[in-house]
């Protein structure tokens, strides 16, 4: 904080670290539903007909397309953060 108490912003690198979190936790949310999604479909095709299946599957469903859409707002944010500062801005060089 600085003497007046207000925060100051971010850098670029910590922006782009937190977009680049935010994307890389939304792609393993998505896989892990999609996993779900398919053990619960297997298990109705197996013979599960019970109302709690088919409940499992919506709640699934229902889950990818929130994570699907909350994808897509990330992915605007990065493209209007790569309009604004470039693309290459907070990225860190590479030590090899």
């Amino acid at each position: 904080m600085t003497e007046s108490g207000a925060a100051q912003p971010a850098s670029l690198i910590q922006q782009r670290l937190a977009l680049q979190r935010m994307r890389s936790t939304l792609v393993m949310g998505l896989v892990l539903q999609s996993v779900g999604a398919f053990l619960y479909t297997g298990s109705l095709a197996l013979g599960g007909r019970e109302w709690v299946w088919w409940l499992g599957v919506i709640v699934f469903v229902a889950a990818i397309v929130m994570t699907g859409v909350q994808l897509r707002s990330v992915r605007r944010d990065t493209r209007a953060f790569d309009d604004r500062y470039g693309p290459e801005a907070g990225v860190q060089p590479r030590s090899e």
